[in-house]
């Protein structure tokens, strides 16, 4: 019959929560194209500030994702999450 109705407001608080730090982070890494594009096209977040290394990675992938020279990413903000 569905989640509960709390169940679904922290579902709604977890999105919500997630959009925000993708909006506001330095650089956001996406495991796929199509993780990126959804983030670009539904969550506003500009694709300039989008990396995509997806799961399984090797080195050389990694470090295409990495933030553009000059800039550093140890005084950036960032969001991670897992799952």
């Amino acid at each position: 019959a569905g989640a509960r109705w709390s169940e679904r407001l922290r579902n709604y608080a977890r999105m919500w929560a997630a959009r925000r730090a993708c909006r506001t982070a330095d650089r956001v890494l996406a495991v796929s194209g199509a993780v990126r594009d959804y983030l670009c096209l539904r969550w506003r977040v500009a694709p300039s500030r989008i990396g995509v290394v997806p799961h399984g990675v090797e080195e050389r992938q990694a470090e295409e994702a990495a933030p553009p020279a000059g800039e550093s990413a140890e005084a950036g903000r960032f969001y991670f999450t897992a799952g």
